[in-house]
């Protein structure tokens, strides 16, 4: 009895846990920080190999983030306790098939953002108690088959941002007990049948962000327990039936793709799910009956199926609280949408023309039951829809804007109209006119004027521009348009084409082809504005195209004057009345 009370205290001095009593707390190496527990944080140091002076106990060892670029044979073999190692961030492309010998412990092993371009098969085989693995971000092409043999206990194995061009069937059949799966941002073109048999543990699979075209119809066949699909950013053409064979299926995603269909019944073996996310595709038939009987669906996501017009029947889904289904042709909801849907919160629609927004209307109760509701009332005339016009001084804003434009352009009409008097002083007109199209007062009329209306137009394109793709270097515009204003103020001469020094043609101006510039700038702008046009905002953009190819339409015109200078005949000369 006494020599195992001996035995029991000298482990307890020797543990990795002894409160700052044990061997691990009085060992370091000098490159590295080191707690009382057997961790050791040697990352960003700079390192090129594993330090030494380590306390052989460490259960945890931070190498990631240094200039290793190798690791040699039993290069681990001091460490018997280690159960999780990092070596991200490096720089490593070899890995001796013995550098990992004798980490019976290990549980976790980070080899990510390195230059591995295989699976260092024969390194990893002996790691009986690894369960998470670590790959991605590196330069593999193909994973052989034998690759996880010995990782019978594996939950997680991340393979994403390699250049894997197929799914390494061969290397998965013995995982199965696989909890998590990554074969993100790789290149794969498409998922054979039985690809994921054996893997009836798995309950996230990601396949988003690569090049799938098409998918077996029983490539999911086995996967009895997966909760999470996601099939974002592919070539998908066709819905995946294969879909059909996930019975616990809950989060599926396959947006941003190119499904033109939904069928009818879609979803019927798919009780489970709690979000659906279909935005972004190309969508013209959506089945009535796809979502029906899906009680425990919270979200729905449809933007963008340009042509859907019928509203999807929601039978039996009464957990819906997000129901997205923005740029689409749906023109009205059931008028017991809000009696069926009591949980809905979050109800998006956009349609082509601002007042048509107010139309759908109806769900008051829910308005008056969560402050986070995005089904409004009926607005009037001067709040319409919020995502248009946000807040009340944009909006008073517009209506000032409007009012001042409806008086003074009255005021023109009528002056125009109006019988014809002679001014009080005939002979002061022809002095002033002269003094004033000669001075600097009307060059920076001029200027102004070119510039806000080229201004309005590229922040017009702007809004275009800006809802469809990002544009970083959006602030150096800012320098692009003042340019054309500025080139009024170098307008000299003897005459005028307008009041306002414009840059029309009229003597020898170095402004001389301006407008024909201008109006090509406008063109451009029009196409640009067309050409990024995001279904959700149809509507909106659409009216700004239109009121850019107005404006060029308006100076063109002009612009065929500004041409005349520039051909040899001579230019056409203002009547003089005779002297006296």
């Amino acid at each position: 009895m006494r020599v195992d009370l001996f035995w029991v205290c000298l482990w307890c001095l020797l543990r990795p846990g002894a409160a700052g009593q044990g061997q691990s707390t009085a060992v370091c190496s000098p490159s590295c920080s080191c707690d009382g527990d057997g961790g050791a944080d040697c990352s960003g140091r700079g390192l090129t190999t594993v330090p030494s002076g380590l306390s052989t106990f460490t259960y945890y060892l931070d190498l990631s983030m240094n200039n290793i670029t190798e690791l040699p044979a039993y290069v681990f073999k001091n460490f018997p306790y280690l159960e999780e190692l990092r070596l991200a961030g490096n720089d490593l492309s070899f890995i001796h098939p013995e550098a990992l010998s004798g980490l019976h412990q290990l549980k976790v092993l980070m080899l990510q953002n390195n230059q591995l371009k295989t699976v260092p098969s024969a390194a990893l085989n002996n790691l009986h108690s690894l369960q998470s693995l670590r790959l991605d971000a590196n330069h593999i092409t193909m994973v052989p088959d034998n690759s996880f043999e010995g990782l019978q206990q594996l939950r997680h194995l991340w393979l994403d941002d390699n250049n894997l061009t197929e799914v390494p069937v061969g290397c998965l059949r013995h995982q199965a007990n696989l909890q998590a799966l990554t074969l993100a941002l790789n290149r794969i073109l498409y998922i054979p049948d039985n690809a994921f048999a054996n893997l009836t543990s798995l309950v996230v699979l990601h396949l988003h962000n690569n090049r799938i075209k098409e998918i077996g119809d029983n490539c999911f066949a086995g996967l009895v327990n997966l909760e999470t699909l996601d099939l974002n950013f592919n070539n998908l053409m066709v819905f995946p039936k294969a879909i059909e064979a996930l019975p616990k299926l809950k989060e599926l995603g396959f947006h941003s793709n190119g499904i033109a269909s939904i069928p009818e019944g879609a979803f019927h073996n798919n009780p489970l799910l709690r979000t659906i996310h279909l935005y972004d595709n190309p969508l013209s038939f959506v089945g009535a009956s796809a979502f029906q009987n899906l009680s425990d669906l919270h979200s729905l996501m449809l933007r963008g199926a340009s042509m859907m017009q019928d509203f999807p029947i929601l039978t039996l889904t009464n957990n819906l609280e997000s129901l997205t289904l923005s740029g689409t042709k749906i023109s009205s909801i059931p008028a017991d949408l809000c009696e069926d849907l009591k949980l809905l919160r979050t109800l998006s629609i956009s349609v082509p023309y601002a007042y048509q927004c107010c139309a759908f209307v109806g769900c008051d109760s829910v308005t008056s039951s969560s402050e986070d509701s995005d089904i409004k009332k009926s607005t009037g005339a001067f709040k319409p829809c919020e995502h248009l016009l946000g807040n009340w001084m944009i909006r008073l804003t517009v209506w000032f804007i409007c009012l001042v434009s409806l008086v003074f352009n009255g005021l023109v009409l009528v002056v125009t109209f109006s019988p014809s008097q002679r001014g009080p002083a005939p002979h002061a007109s022809p002095p002033f006119g002269v003094w004033w199209e000669m001075g600097a007062g009307c060059r920076v009329t001029g200027a102004l004027a070119v510039f806000s209306s080229e201004w309005s137009v590229l922040l017009l394109s702007l809004a275009a521009v800006e809802r469809s793709v990002a544009v970083p270097w959006r602030r150096g515009c800012w320098g692009c348009w003042p340019p054309p204003g500025g080139l009024t103020l170098l307008t000299f001469g003897r005459h005028s084409s307008s009041p306002l020094c414009l840059p029309f043609a009229g003597g020898e101006s170095p402004a001389l082809s301006v407008t024909v510039v201008l109006v090509l700038l406008n063109a451009l702008a029009y196409l640009f504005t067309a050409a990024l046009a995001d279904p959700e905002q149809t509507g909106a953009l659409r009216h700004v195209a239109w009121l850019i190819f107005t404006n060029c339409i308006f100076f063109c015109p002009v612009a065929a004057f500004s041409f005349a200078p520039l051909l040899p005949a001579p230019p056409p000369e203002a009547p003089r009345s005779p002297s006296r």
